[in-house]
């Protein structure tokens, strides 16, 4: 009896031993957890750039796209949705370099191998520092509201723009939520959507916070409890403000791939970034928007004596390449910045003249800035080759306004006319030149308007006040009611549409041939 219990017993003994190499064997060869511990989680493998990024470089899209996601985690506010490469995006790239790879000469330029790329990129993810990811459009919950109209004349803040197009997109608009301004293809989208889904018989094509086609378009009518609207009815005839950024924004929008490239570029030629403290850090940048010069008359009288009493001023403008008539109003944005931030290296600008307006009287007392036609044949340049520089890859080189005009008369290949309002797209030039008047505009921004008319927005430099700085460079907005007919021209005043002048009716409207 003892010995059967005895077999009984090593029998159930051997018996466990097996199930416990069993179970041993298919732990260690099961798969991996699908959610593994946190501290084995790694992060995803780093992308890297292409090409140069910066000041100079090749800037390809998705190239400047990464370089601003990982500067925004080094304190940078650029907009990663935004692919091209500005003064703002420059100035952070130097910064970068000399508070995080210690250069002390930062060229603002960031190559593949480089040392800024591997400081850039070191963390070994693109992912922001949030850790947030934004859902796809049309997964969006309508769960905020705007904090001003949009639309038609309306505020269009981009933040506002932004979710009204997200939310049009759901009710079977295409329109792109990243591109945080209104043109043409929004307003007809919103006044559709009035039509269809608000029951509005006479759609305006303005959303305002509080009102009958925000309550349909977000569907639960909520509103902004912690800045609430103005109660006040939206002026439909208001000048959008300046953005919180202190950027100044294309009036009228940028809408297309043309359009945002001259939004860069009158931001590159209204608001130059100097830095003030020379070998510093942090280094302190200030914006200036440049003023008028001209090569002629008292304008250039008055610099050439000023130049003629500050040697030193004047051996600098040489060294830039800025000497003589050639190079009188016609500087580019790089060009004034070298020559203000070697005059404040050299102590030729006081301590307490450099802020925006005391380098504006300075470039101004010297005559280094940029005319009308400095201004919009940089531009038609821009749009080619994509930089500020003056070099053989122009495709236009130095020339006034009069010789723009009898180029365009002439048909000798350079410029031609455009037919009718209807016709004009942005890199398109005002022109005029009939014996009195000299003076040239670029168009930067063109709109069809639901009613047939056609908008659009002009930058210039001009010796009228443009601005609350006076003269200089600055940008207006008109109107052509007839899109057949360059009749009857309105212009934007106080954000309401009056006659344009005498003056302003004449201009014939030219396009050089690279735009054609």
């Amino acid at each position: 009896m003892l010995e059967e219990l005895k077999a009984k017993l090593l029998s159930i003994i051997n018996e466990y031993k097996q199930v416990s190499v069993a179970k041993n064997n298919e732990f260690k060869n099961a798969p991996p957890s699908q959610t593994p511990p946190a501290a084995a989680v790694s992060a995803p493998a780093a992308k890297t750039i292409s090409a140069s990024v910066g000041e100079n470089g090749k800037n390809n899209p998705e190239d400047v796209k990464l370089v601003k996601t990982l500067l925004n985690k080094f304190g940078a506010k650029l907009d990663p949705n935004n692919p091209a490469v500005g003064p703002s995006t420059i100035a952070a790239i130097k910064k970068f370099q000399q508070e995080k790879t210690g250069i002390s000469a930062p060229n603002g330029s960031i190559s593949p191998s480089d040392n800024t790329w591997k400081a850039l990129n070191g963390a070994g993810t693109t992912t922001p520092a949030n850790n947030t990811t934004t859902p796809p459009a049309n997964n969006t919950t309508p769960s905020q509201t705007i904090s001003d109209s949009v639309g038609d004349k309306g505020k269009n803040k981009p933040e506002d723009v932004k979710l009204v197009k997200t939310l049009l997109n759901r009710f079977g608009a295409k329109l792109d939520p990243n591109i945080p301004a209104v043109g043409p293809s929004t307003i007809a989208a919103i006044k559709k959507f009035q039509q269809e889904k608000a029951g509005m018989s006479n759609p305006d094509s303005l959303i305002s916070p509080n009102g009958r086609t925000w309550a349909a378009l977000n569907g639960t009518g909520t509103t902004n409890t912690t800045n609430p609207p103005n109660n006040n009815p939206p002026n439909n005839n208001t000048t959008p403000p300046p953005p919180a950024n202190g950027k100044e924004q294309t009036l009228g929008g940028a809408d297309d791939a043309t359009e945002q490239k001259l939004q860069e570029f009158m931001q590159n030629m209204s608001d130059i970034q100097v830095q003030i403290n020379p070998g510093q850090n942090p280094p302190q940048i200030i914006g200036v928007r440049p003023p008028y010069h001209i090569n002629a008359g008292k304008s250039a009288e008055k610099a050439r004596a000023a130049r003629a009493g500050n040697t030193k001023v004047a051996n600098i403008i040489s060294q830039i390449g800025l000497g003589g008539a050639a190079g009188d109003g016609k500087a580019t944005p790089e060009q004034m910045k070298k020559f203000l931030e070697e005059c404040i290296k050299q102590n030729l600008i006081p301590a307490g003249e450099r802020t925006s307006k005391g380098m504006r009287d300075f470039l101004d007392k010297f005559g280094v800035s940029t005319d009308c036609s400095g201004l919009a044949l940089q531009g038609i340049n821009f749009l080619n080759d994509g930089d500020m520089q003056r070099d053989s890859s122009d495709v236009v080189g130095i020339m006034n306004t009069a010789m723009i005009r009898d180029e365009a008369a002439k048909r000798n290949g350079k410029f031609t006319n455009v037919s009718s309002p209807n016709a004009l797209k942005a890199g398109d030039m005002m022109n005029l030149n009939n014996g009195d008047v000299y003076h040239v505009r670029l168009l930067i921004d063109v709109d069809k308007m639901p009613d047939g008319s056609i908008e659009f927005t002009t930058v210039e430099s001009t010796g009228a006040n443009i601005s609350n700085q006076g003269d200089g460079v600055g940008q207006r907005r008109w109107k052509f009611p007839n899109p057949a007919k360059f009749e009857g021209l309105l212009i934007q005043r106080n954000g309401a549409f009056v006659a344009a002048s005498a003056d302003d009716r004449k201009y014939p409207y030219v396009r050089h041939t690279s735009q054609q």
